[in-house]
């Protein structure tokens, strides 16, 4: 069935809403799909019958949940240009590993983010290259945040990480940031470890520069027993924060978590 016969037919769908909004955004009409997306529950995805959109508008069904909804909202804002509500939509890649077939589908339409990051990452590399550090900073935060490449991702982070030692100072944080930030340190007060580690990523999507972030959600990893995650953004915390007085610890956390991990043989998610 063609997506736009099918959400005619059928528009209180959550399938065919799912099904058109994306193939809005294949079709380029992003602000449509934005409010397409935006319009269905997705309190009701959890239980419903969905569909893997191909960019041939037919369906292949599969179940799923709202990560494919995610990713639709998030493409739409980065093209219609609203970058920090879009980055709150990006799924995480640990998430979509879980899922198969969604991961074949996120594949497809990484694509898209993957051009949104390397457009930043040029634009970052021209302000840099002339001496503008605040706004290249800037431009490789939205890189990183949607960048889906590992590999590339470490190259951009180790940009990110040398571009903030040549800075006089790190830029204050910004109100969604900083909200993200209380959020995890209240959810880490109950206990909530998943709940905080949650908030404390969100945070790093919208601030990569800020080294406590990596600290505290390494911390977090590192009681999660995710010792590989844990050492991985405690390693990220030293490269930030080379003159940092609890250095040591950060080295000793390091030590203790290599030794656990040996003896559990554990992974991060």
């Amino acid at each position: 069935w063609d997506a736009e016969k099918a959400y005619a037919l059928y528009p209180e769908a959550v399938n065919t809403k799912l099904a058109y909004g994306l193939s809005k955004i294949d079709k380029g009409d992003y602000t449509t799909a934005l409010g397409t997306l935006s319009g269905i529950n997705s309190g009701l995805i959890e239980n419903a019958r969905l569909y893997n959109f191909s960019f041939l508008y037919f369906f292949v069904p599969f179940p799923s949940d709202e990560e494919q909804l995610k990713l639709g909202k998030a493409i739409a804002y980065a093209k219609l240009g609203r970058i920090n509500e879009a980055v709150a939509f990006i799924p995480e890649d640990d998430r979509i590993s879980q899922l198969p077939p969604l991961n074949k589908d996120y594949q497809k339409l990484s694509q898209v983010l993957n051009q949104i990051a390397q457009a930043h990452e040029e634009k970052a590399f021209n302000f840099q290259r002339n001496g503008d550090l605040k706004s290249a900073l800037g431009e490789y935060t939205v890189a990183i945040a949607f960048n889906s490449d590992e590999n590339k991702s470490k190259e951009l982070k180790n940009n990110l990480f040398n571009l903030v030692h040549q800075l006089p100072g790190l830029p204050p944080i910004d109100e969604n940031t900083r909200k993200h930030m209380i959020r995890a340190g209240v959810l880490l007060t109950g206990n909530d470890l998943q709940g905080s580690l949650n908030e404390y990523k969100k945070a790093l999507k919208l601030a990569p520069y800020l080294p406590k972030l990596y600290f505290n959600a390494a911390m977090v990893y590192g009681e999660l027993k995710y010792y590989d995650k844990a050492i991985s953004y405690m390693k990220s915390y030293i490269d930030l924060a080379s003159e940092a007085p609890n250095l040591q610890e950060a080295k000793d956390e390091i030590t203790k978590w290599e030794l656990l991990q040996e003896k559990s043989g554990k992974t991060g998610l």
